[in-house]
């Protein structure tokens, strides 16, 4: 795994070999790691809390639950 600093909050890991996305973490906040979901090959069973950056979603994509929706983070 290989470690880019974005900046001095941001680093982005990626595999050595084939350069594939791996995940990021924040300095502000070390108890958040962002992973990349193709890496998890189990099946997911925590459930969705929330979905984030609806404002921003396309407009083909619908929503057809009752979980918490955030215009932002």
């Amino acid at each position: 795994m290989t470690e880019f600093k974005e900046n001095d909050n941001k680093s982005r890991f990626f595999c050595q070999s084939c350069g594939a996305p791996i995940m990021a973490k924040l300095k502000n906040n070390p108890d958040y790691t962002r992973i990349r979901l193709g890496l998890i090959t189990n099946k997911i069973e925590e459930a969705i809390e929330k979905h984030i950056f609806v404002d921003s979603k396309a407009n083909w994509e619908v929503i057809c639950d009752d979980i918490p929706q955030h215009k932002e983070w």
